[in-house]
């Protein structure tokens, strides 16, 4: 059974998105995942649409699209990397979508990882400077993303 609502915003059957998580799980690499199309869907946005930027480092993809199946099957609107067009200067973008009216505040996910690559820096600074509610959820600490995310979702509602 598929489910749908919103205007065809949310699909999937949780089944398949079950799968597509153990898929992530027992992948080798963020590159893997990508060119296998192993990715987590990205709710359809319609203009009005109020939604979170996610920030990540690529090499912690595992736990990050695990969370992202979850807020997706919760119906939270929200936009990562796979939606920005790499022909395009990828910073104008992610500042555009941080600074965009609709975008309700930032998730960054923290790790050792975040500090190897120059995009999340990048990303850091233009959150700064937008002022935007940023919200964090450390990879380096064993607790569960749930509490982060079940917070996420009633800020959503």
């Amino acid at each position: 059974m598929t489910h749908i609502i919103a205007g065809l915003r949310f699909f999937e059957t949780y089944d398949s998105l079950d799968d597509l998580k153990n898929k992530i799980l027992s992948s080798s690499s963020h590159k893997e995942c990508a060119s296998s199309n192993m990715l987590p869907p990205n709710p359809r946005l319609h203009p009005e649409d109020k939604y979170f930027f996610i920030c990540y480092s690529s090499l912690d993809y595992k736990s990050v699209y695990c969370d992202l199946i979850e807020l997706y099957k919760r119906k939270v609107h929200f936009m990562y990397d796979r939606r920005l067009d790499n022909d395009i200067d990828w910073e104008k973008q992610v500042e555009e979508k941080i600074n965009n009216k609709n975008c309700v505040g930032v998730l960054f996910y923290i790790s050792g990882n975040i500090l190897l690559g120059d995009a999340v820096q990048n990303e850091i600074q233009i959150v700064l400077k937008s002022g935007k509610p940023r919200f964090r959820i450390n990879l380096e600490n064993s607790a569960p993303s749930k509490i982060p995310i079940d917070f996420i979702i009633k800020r959503h509602q």
